[in-house]
């Protein structure tokens, strides 16, 4: 049994590789589990509740439970800065890290907003701009924070917000991939179509 996991900003298609992975019954994989890490994760009591939980999880309730499949793990946008952790747990593990045309992944952020005044401002202030809080609620600490643009239209400066978290995603992607084995990058696209996501657990 092996061990595999994938992370990717959201909106990159992780949803979609759990679904067909899961078609081969060899093959458990879960979606957004166990629980939501902080983006910013030294400054959080989360993380030492996602150490723990991981452990209890892919380590012992999984391995029990699926002990007998090809491959289990997760997938999760939040996983990213969870690598080296899982590396150190898990040293033979698969990290597979998604990439999704940059333009492609701002807009599917923005078709996602309900267009209403107060909701977009809510979302905007709660992903991207609230100050960093241990505290804060679950999605509201996966995000990195950035500074607001004054004079900027609130689309465009979502839009702006996303791009920015796209950039310092896969520049900290790039980087474990470099320093970690098995830890590799995929065009998103290129895995879905055609079967290719078969090459995650090839």
């Amino acid at each position: 049994m092996k061990h595999l996991f994938i992370t990717g900003v959201n909106r990159s298609g992780h949803s979609t590789l759990v679904k067909l992975l899961n078609t081969d019954p060899q093959i458990e994989m879960l979606d957004e589990r166990p629980h939501v890490l902080p983006w910013h994760w030294k400054y959080s009591n989360r993380a030492e509740e996602f150490k723990k939980d991981f452990s209890d999880y892919f380590k012992v309730k999984m391995t029990k439970a699926y002990g007998g499949h090809k491959f289990i793990g997760g997938a999760a946008c939040y996983y990213l800065k969870a690598i080296p952790f899982i590396k150190e747990n898990l040293p033979e593990a698969r990290i597979a890290i998604i990439k999704r045309n940059r333009n492609e992944v701002i807009e599917a952020f923005a078709d996602k907003l309900n267009l209403d005044e107060k909701h977009t401002e809510a979302i905007i202030t709660s992903k991207f701009l609230s100050k960093l809080d241990p505290n804060a609620s679950n999605w509201e600490i996966a995000y990195p924070k950035y500074q607001s643009i004054e004079g900027v239209e609130r689309m465009d400066l979502f839009r702006e917000l996303v791009g920015s978290y796209w950039d310092e995603f896969y520049g900290a992607a790039y980087r474990y991939a470099d320093e970690y084995e098995n830890v590799k990058i995929f065009n998103s696209e290129e895995l879905i179509k055609e079967n290719n996501y078969k090459k995650l657990v090839e």
